[in-house]
């Protein structure tokens, strides 16, 4: 659902329209349907009392009118934006919803809408009578019959709104008039802003105050919504279904109290306080900032090395606008196939912020279903991202969004330093901030051992260290050291808590290699994290033992949400673990990894129902994460991760597909791994596939060369010889094209001259067919040349690739003018290389024309 426009000037009466009926139930969580009260025996007051004290316990933040509001005409968000999700509200909006539970309880409610005789801005009310059902309406028994929009309060025979409503709880009349914001929470609060009794007092001091000529309101409109629903209906909303789950998640979680010390202390915890920087300002600036994107969805993305401080940074941008009413929170991983819940997240009347965590490691088309779905919001639409670096996933996003119509500006590209540049200020605040907690204590430590490789992460790590009771001399001077010792408290910590739990005393290494199996695989339930670790040999047999081990474990590394999976966090320090752990035993990964779905017995004998293909689906997502994981930790040790990755792929050559996506969007460790894999003469790779793949000038230009040079294609019998002889002329082409990005500059010619004389040969024999791709052939051959020197042969070339593409476009212009200006272009940079400027002049003039 889409926010609506009321027109309270022109259309007044149009707001009973909006209250919506039979939702609130639907939209309310179990523990708070049942106490919604229904038309039953209850009195009016207390019918009203209890679902003010619903909405209350609901957690509905109030937020200002929206910015897309503009003068008379105020957007309204509907009841499932209110009592559902993001749970926002502005008094009319709160008004609305709760007049609608109003009609579900038998309830007759008016809105009254009053501006401020003082300047402030206006306000909205909920009037209730007392003494009848709205469904059961007769002339005798409701004072008011047949005014349904009032001008001014309503009086009649005597009868005076403002004089029947009670002043107080317990007071005598007939009305209630409820200041339904009450029920709302302001951001920070420990509760809503006013009980029932004050929500009451102040709501009938408004109307006094309306009917008084010096007031500090002014009665503007009245709409009587228990009247106008005997003839003016709700709008219709026969789409209408809740998302199936949360489209977003919450910027900060609360600490689990089972989690471990790492887990507590991860950046989306809230444990470890923010410091302030210049790159916070600069994002809160770029959310502000009117949109220059042409769909009005605006991108950005901050990158810097794992442990810089990037997640912390998107959670606190996403603190600060949530405070402003903005509905932010981290992108949920794993969107429902039709993804009707980011159609629905179109719809969010408030500012949109929408954090997606590590982007590099979401799919492409996850994200471009995203921004299309965002695109076009009248509301503030702002899509953060967080990466390791900037890579291709950057450009295949927005190509492949171009693609489907949707018109991105230029992201806002912020790269993070590896370590904050107050330093000592966050070492310092957050030592303060662990003394706090249980076990810890203050420490005279202001500063940690100098090295400047430390990143923001090192200095929370070496502030805990300080907060245990470590002299500055005791603590770790370098990162591995750092790392091992944070994880050896760690694992001292899940022992004490195994043996809480009457299990034996557990050696720390076999919490290490637990660890590590779960880091690298990021199980996303019990039952895949039991999977996993039965590839440890303590942990190999099903018993009861295991099964409270591996609760205590999966206890203690809750993950942010669901979909995150059980790992070891911050990613640095678990990155580490899974370096040091696999490279002493490697047969443990070979184990733990999950085997080619296709190939495992398990699923193939098992009957292909849900529950294998949910196992097969999850044994792909493992691995990718294994992919991902090897990945990422090369920053720390490039020759180990690269070492476990040529592992992976030799003990399970069906995780290829997973490498190469890793690589093609961060590099990495994979890119040497495949360039050796397509090397071998029993490859496994689909070595064409990959030379098509792989973009010209992309980092994997070694494994596009190595697919491409064994990749040349062999006669075909079934084709003709003018097919087999143009495949081969293609293929010098593109080798061309691959020995010219890895820098072989005699390779790329050889091979661009063996190209042009195929594709010479074939355009004299059919040169409607073949003539295109001399042309392109010549323009290459011109560049190849010149980077040799050649500057005579280059012009030569180039001169005829433009006689052959003038001569092109003249045919066709639509399809062959781009090319002609291209090779113009060419031209102009050739004939200036030997000094012919009037005919560079000249060139380039007509390619620009």
């Amino acid at each position: 659902m889409s926010g609506w426009r009321w027109d309270r000037t022109a259309e007044p009466a149009e707001l009973a329209k909006y209250v919506q009926q039979d939702l609130a139930r639907k939209l309310l969580p179990k523990e708070l349907a049942p106490d919604l009260p229904g038309p039953g025996s209850q009195a009016p007051a207390e019918k009203a009392r209890l679902l003010f004290d619903v909405f209350a316990r609901r957690v509905v933040r109030y937020v200002d009118e929206p910015s897309s509001s503009v003068a008379g005409r105020q957007t309204l968000r509907p009841v499932d934006q209110v009592l559902g999700r993001p749970r926002q509200a502005t008094c009319l909006d709160m008004c609305v919803a709760y007049a609608g539970a109003c009609l579900d309880a038998g309830l007759h409610p008016m809105i009254v809408v009053l501006d401020s005789r003082r300047g402030q801005p206006s306000h909205a009310i909920v009037v209730v009578w007392l003494d009848g059902s709205w469904s059961a309406i007769g002339e005798d028994s409701y004072p008011l019959v047949g005014i349904v929009h009032q001008r001014v309060p309503a009086t009649s025979d005597g009868f005076s709104l403002p004089g029947e409503v009670r002043t107080s709880v317990g007071g005598s009349g007939s009305f209630l008039a409820i200041d339904v914001t009450g029920a709302t929470w302001r951001p920070g609060a420990p509760g809503p802003a006013k009980d029932w009794a004050s929500a009451v007092r102040d709501g009938a001091a408004m109307l006094t105050a309306a009917e008084s000529e010096t007031g500090g309101w002014r009665w503007a409109v009245g709409v009587d919504v228990g009247l106008a629903r005997h003839t003016t209906p709700a709008l219709e909303l026969p789409d209408w279904r809740p998302p199936s789950f949360e489209p977003l998640t919450a910027a900060y979680t609360d600490p689990h109290p089972e989690a471990g010390p790492l887990t507590q202390i991860t950046a989306r915890r809230g444990v470890v306080p923010f410091h302030a920087r210049d790159e916070l300002d600069l994002l809160l600036e770029w959310a502000d900032a009117p949109s220059s994107a042409p769909d009005g969805v605006e991108l950005a993305v901050v990158y810097g090395v794992g442990g810089a401080g990037k997640t912390h940074l998107a959670a606190e941008v996403c603190r600060r606008l949530d405070k402003a009413g903005w509905y932010t929170g981290f992108l949920a991983k794993h969107p429902a196939p039709e993804r009707t819940d980011l159609a629905w997240l179109s719809g969010v009347v408030s500012p949109v912020l929408v954090v997606i965590d590590y982007v590099e490691d979401t799919g492409t088309e996850d994200v471009i279903a995203l921004v299309k779905a965002l695109r076009g919001r009248e509301g503030p639409t702002r899509v953060l991202m967080t990466a390791r670096s900037i890579g291709h996933w950057l450009s295949s996003i927005i190509s492949g969004a171009g693609r489907d119509g949707v018109s991105s500006a230029k992201p806002l590209e912020l790269p993070l330093p590896r370590r904050h540049p107050a330093s000592a200020g966050v070492f310092r605040r957050v030592a303060r901030r662990f003394a706090q907690l249980p076990g810890m204590s203050a420490t005279s430590v202001d500063k940690p051992p100098d090295n400047p490789r430390w990143t923001t992460l090192d200095l929370v790590l070496q502030a805990w260290l300080a907060a245990t009771g470590l002299s500055r001399d005791a603590l770790p001077t370098q990162r591995d050291r750092l790392y091992d010792t944070i994880l050896e408290r760690e694992f001292s910590y899940w022992r004490r808590t195994c043996l809480k739990r009457k299990l034996p005393e557990y050696s720390l290494d076999l919490f290490a290699r637990a660890g590590a199996v779960l880091t690298l695989l990021a199980p996303a339930t019990r039952a895949r994290a039991t999977r996993a670790l039965s590839a440890v040999e303590e942990l190999a047999q099903p018993t009861p033992e295991r099964a409270i081990f591996i609760d205590v474990l999966t206890g203690m590394l809750t993950p942010d949400s669901a979909a995150d999976g059980f790992v070891l966090r911050p990613d640095p320090v678990g990155e580490r673990l899974v370096l040091r752990e696999l490279s002493s035993a490697r047969d443990l990964m070979d184990r733990c990894v999950p085997p080619d779905p296709s190939q495992d017995e398990r699923l193939i004998t098992r009957p292909r129902g849900p529950d294998a293909r949910a196992a097969a689906e999850a044994s792909i997502v493992e691995g990718f994460r294994a992919c991902t994981v090897l990945t990422r930790a090369a920053e720390q040790d490039a020759p180990s991760a690269t070492e476990l990755s040529r592992r992976l792929l030799d003990r399970h050559p069906h995780l290829w597909p997973a490498g190469f996506t890793v690589a093609m969007n961060q590099g990495g460790p994979f890119a040497t791994t495949l360039t050796e894999l397509a090397e071998r003469e029993d490859s496994p790779l689909p070595l064409a596939q990959l030379a098509n793949e792989i973009p010209p000038g992309h980092a994997l230009r070694n494994l596009a060369l190595t697919a491409t040079r064994r990749s040349r294609p062999r006669p075909d019998p079934t084709a003709s010889e003018t097919d087999n002889l143009a495949a081969v002329a293609a293929w010098w082409n593109n080798l061309a094209i691959r020995r010219g990005d890895v820098g072989d500059r005699a390779g790329a010619l050889a091979a661009i001259d063996e190209a042009v004389t195929l594709r010479r040969q074939l355009a004299e024999a059919n040169p409607a067919a073949f003539l295109p791709n001399l042309a392109m052939s010549l323009n290459n051959q011109a560049i190849r040349r010149g980077e040799v020197g050649d500057r005579a042969g280059a012009l030569a070339a180039i001169d005829e690739a433009v006689t052959l593409r003038r001569q092109l476009a003249e045919t066709n212009p639509a399809a062959f003018l781009p090319n002609l200006a291209t090779s113009l272009n060419n031209q102009a940079a050739q004939r200036s290389e030997v000094g012919d400027r009037a005919g560079a002049l000249a060139a380039i003039d007509e390619a620009v024309t």
